[in-house]
């Protein structure tokens, strides 16, 4: 599954593009490399585009994806990410997701099946200066 990541210049949030297959390794991939990045900021929000994957990830798999999440993003403060989708299989495992995460209050998470809902929801957690 190829995950393009760039900064959004405009919106000033940071936005993985998912398409294909969607794999757990590769996602954790992403959230490591990510979080050990030295210009990383749990400020910078994250829109996590799953429009364009294929495949469905286990609920078991969810699960064991939610903890290695909280456990490599446990010391950035509380980083806000949304999930956009469109189909409503994905919908539901995303809200799955976003349930285990909840647990730990690690990080701030929301589904979305809309772009500027999410877009806007990110930007508005945005500090003023930044």
């Amino acid at each position: 599954m190829p995950i393009e990541t760039h900064i959004d210049p405009e919106n000033g949030i940071r936005r993985h593009i998912l398409s294909g297959e969607i794999r757990a390794e590769e996602i954790e991939a992403v959230l490591t490399e990510v979080a050990s990045d030295p210009g990383f900021s749990a400020e910078t929000p994250a829109l996590w585009d799953l429009r364009g994957a294929d495949n469905l990830i286990s609920p078991d798999r969810i699960r064991s994806l939610a903890s290695f999440a909280n456990k490599t993003w446990h010391d950035a403060g509380h980083p806000r990410v949304a999930l956009l989708t469109r189909r409503k299989v994905v919908f539901g495992l995303a809200r799955m997701y976003e349930q285990f995460l909840s647990f730990r209050n690690i990080i701030q998470l929301r589904v979305f099946e809309e772009e500027d809902e999410a877009v806007a929801w990110l930007v508005d957690s945005q500090p003023a200066d930044a």
